[in-house]
């Protein structure tokens, strides 16, 4: 099940990019693969969400998105911002997309690779099975060829 952007939304999205990029010119965003706010990730996993969970503030559904510090859900920037304001008063600037499972990161500006970052994983999987049905499935660190690799291999069912 997806959810549809308003019309609004998509409209401020192609504004946004026009402005910023010419037409002919193509960009890759590069994600992250660290943050120095991952350990003020919650340990607790969010219950009770489903893809209609509205935001916590205005109500709001769809385009909203999970904060990891404290597993509250608030609208995104594109919507009425209502996340935005709540990551101000929150020592945790991480948050989970309900649309696209993105993972932002307000301290850095910057979205975060969820399948490098192991932290953030966790999160990332309980939103994967509410919207998909299913885990996610992560790399095998061990066979990833990276000196600098935890010892972390998650093994899904």
């Amino acid at each position: 099940v997806y959810q549809k952007l308003e019309l609004k939304q998509i409209i401020l999205m192609a504004s946004v990019a026009d402005d910023t990029f010419p037409s002919d010119e193509g960009f890759q965003i590069a994600p992250l693969t660290s943050s120095p706010v991952l350990h003020t990730i919650s340990p607790d996993f969010p219950s009770g969400l489903s893809l209609e969970t509205p935001c916590e503030s205005c109500g709001t559904t769809g385009d909203v998105m999970l904060c990891l510090g404290d597993n509250k859900v608030f609208c995104s920037r594109y919507a009425n911002g209502c996340m935005l304001k709540h990551i101000e008063e929150n020592p945790c600037k991480l948050v989970l997309s309900f649309l696209d499972l993105s993972i932002w990161d307000y301290s850095q500006d910057a979205y975060l690779d969820m399948f490098l970052i192991p932290e953030l994983q966790p999160h990332y999987d309980c939103l994967h099975q509410i919207k998909f049905g299913e885990p996610a499935k992560f790399p095998d660190r061990s066979k990833m060829g990276n000196q600098c690799a935890e010892d972390v291999v998650l093994h899904l069912g």
